[in-house]
């Protein structure tokens, strides 16, 4: 098999890899409306509970009912896919009742007064300080809100603080009873929860508190389609104001400029060089200069169990991106449908792990290696390994902070177990299938035994150096992107 030198070179793997994946592509982009989404009049449309958390670190989430708040008198827990659990959603129930097209205007309780004990009075405070949201989830749509807000008083001599607790929910649903179905059924379009500034309780210090939540819900009829309401739906929640967006694209620019100039330099220098060396070689025929990297440059690296490994899960990786850009062009990825990126990416992997055993494999007997065993074994743990270690430790931190981020023993076993028995057999088959193929790597020029010796070089052309300074301009941009990112606050109200 001449010229096939890696897996996307061979017409007949790619025919049956690219064969399942098209029909999984086409099965996923059906869509219809079920029938948990379709309700009548009186019915009862589930809002659950799902996180609360810091608005300027969205990553950072906890349970819901780790505040003191309304807990219905059934707490039950919300069966989640994988997805779910990695992204770190923790559904519950809630003690709100919202019934299909059923209007709620006078304020209805949520549950009986609460007592709150100073402990819990300065926990609301804290949170409410660091601006905590809270995350609904009503029929798949998500649904977010402050939990209170802060007032600023300002004296000649300092600030003093004021914290406030939202006690009341709006609710504004639309709704499309016009599906064309026989049953005169309906689905929710749009949700949004609103909190009435009027309907507040301050927080003070060294004082307990007695509460009192209630809710009112809006039905309002709209003509927008089911399978248009994401497209209705926009998330402004987490959106940022001009100024900041401002400041991104201007440090984007930035670093796009940054970078056609130093690559603009970069080459200048490199064609003068070369331009001096060619009119040089071509007035001696001898080997000098840059004409002895010829014997060299084909030589086969020292690891080339390493190397093959690497560039087989490259390889595989580059697959994987392809075809969750795919799915998510046919919708796949939207809010409410939370974890299917997560799920998409380790079924993914799992099932293209053959490519990753195949692209090594092949390569590696290539270069004449003849332990192709370890080479499968290499390939399917060079990132599997590194990439659970670093996922432990994670975790372990994780559940020492309660975030909702920690995966439980399930999802982590889970996890393994695709891995074990669908992705290392893979990555096996994939690996005897490279093997199998007879191909011999013919150099275009011939190779010396042994490399040229390297002169010394100075310390600022050393690997190290080079390495810290081409990092630096990648790593200054997202340094930038991240902590302006992490540095949002709200606006609060200031009394002079």
């Amino acid at each position: 098999v001449r010229g096939c030198f890696t897996f996307l070179d061979c017409p007949i793997a790619m025919r049956t890899v690219l064969s399942i994946f098209i029909f999984v592509f086409f099965a996923l982009s059906v869509q219809a409306i079920s029938k948990r989404h379709l309700f009548a009049y009186g019915d009862v449309v589930p809002l659950y509970v799902s996180k609360i958390g810091p608005y300027a670190n969205p990553s950072e989430s906890y349970d819901y009912y780790s505040l003191p708040l309304c807990k219905p008198k059934d707490l039950k827990r919300i069966k989640q896919n994988l997805g779910e659990k990695i992204e770190g959603d923790k559904t519950q129930t809630s003690a709100y009742v919202i019934k299909y097209k059923e209007d709620i205007d006078d304020p209805k309780e949520l549950c009986e007064k609460l007592v709150l004990n100073v402990e819990e009075v300065n926990k609301l405070k804290r949170a409410i300080s660091k601006f905590y949201y809270f995350e609904f989830e009503f029929d798949d749509l998500p649904l977010r809100g402050f939990i209170g807000t802060v007032e600023i008083q300002t004296t000649p001599h300092t600030d003093i603080k004021h914290y406030y607790l939202f006690t009341h929910m709006h609710f504004t649903v639309l709704y499309n009873d016009n599906i064309g179905n026989s049953e005169g059924k309906g689905v929710v379009i749009y949700a949004n929860v609103t909190s009435e500034l009027d309907q507040i309780k301050e927080l003070k210090d060294n004082q307990p508190l007695e509460v009192q939540f209630t809710y009112s819900v809006k039905w309002v009829k709209t003509d927008v389609n089911f399978d248009e309401r994401m497209n209705f739906w926009h998330d402004i929640f987490f959106s940022q104001s001009a100024s900041e967006i401002e400041i991104h694209w201007l440090s984007i620019l930035n670093s796009f400029v940054l970078v056609i100039l130093l690559t603009s330099f970069l080459a200048i220098i490199l064609v003068r060089i070369l331009k001096k060396d060619l009119n040089r070689y071509e007035k001696n025929e001898d080997d000098s200069g840059w004409k002895l990297v010829h014997s060299d440059v084909f030589r086969f690296p020292p690891h080339k169990n390493l190397f093959s490994a690497l560039l087989g899960v490259g390889a595989q990786f580059l697959l994987i991106m392809v075809f969750i850009m795919l799915f998510a062009l046919i919708g796949m990825y939207y809010p409410g449908n939370e974890g299917n990126l997560q799920i998409s990416a380790i079924v993914l992997y799992a099932l293209t792990a053959g490519v990753s055993g195949f692209s090594s494999t092949f390569l590696y007997k290539q270069m004449g290696g003849e332990k192709w065993v370890w080479n499968v074994t290499l390939t399917a743990t060079v990132f599997a390994v590194p990439f659970f270690l670093v996922a432990f430790i994670l975790n372990t931190i994780a559940v020492s902070w309660n975030v909702t981020q920690a995966l439980p023993l399930g999802a982590i076993l889970q996890i393994i177990t695709i891995w074990l028995f669908i992705g290392f057999p893979l990555t096996l088959i994939g690996g005897m299938t490279g093997k199998r193929l007879p191909v011999i790597f013919h150099a275009p020029v011939r190779t010396k035994n042994f490399p040229r010796e390297i002169p010394p070089i100075p310390w600022y052309r050393t690997l190290p150096f080079q390495m810290t300074v081409a990092g630096f301009l990648p790593f200054s941009a997202i340094y930038i992107e991240s902590v302006s990112y992490t540095h949002l606050t709200l606006p609060t109200k200031r009394i002079v």
